[in-house]
């Protein structure tokens, strides 16, 4: 049986371009066995629901609307759509020259 020390001979970077080449490949392997296995564990995880999870199956707690500032927001809105229509229809904003 050979010892460690021959094995990783086998693996030095620079030795041949055969040896290069199995340093490669045995490296995307060992990476692509490594992403395969963190998607695997991703998905048995998704698919248990453990993932995700809000910790809470029932909504208790909701939201309050601020009525008052939705209607201000709302009416600024409607407010600058206005104008847009006013400009656009060739009624006011006048050219302001700054040279003047």
């Amino acid at each position: 049986m050979k010892n460690s020390k021959e094995i990783f001979e086998n693996f030095k970077l620079g030795k041949g371009p055969e040896s290069d080449w199995r340093i490669i490949f045995v490296s995307i392997i060992i990476f692509a066995i490594l992403v395969s296995a963190l998607n695997i564990k991703l998905f048995v995880k998704i698919n248990r629901g453990e993932i995700f999870a809000t910790g809470e199956n029932s909504p208790d707690k909701v939201a309050n609307l601020n009525v008052p500032k939705l209607i201000n927001t709302l009416d600024y809105y409607q407010n600058k759509k206005a104008e847009f229509e006013k400009i656009k229809s060739g009624g006011g904003a006048p050219v302001v020259d700054p040279s003047l």
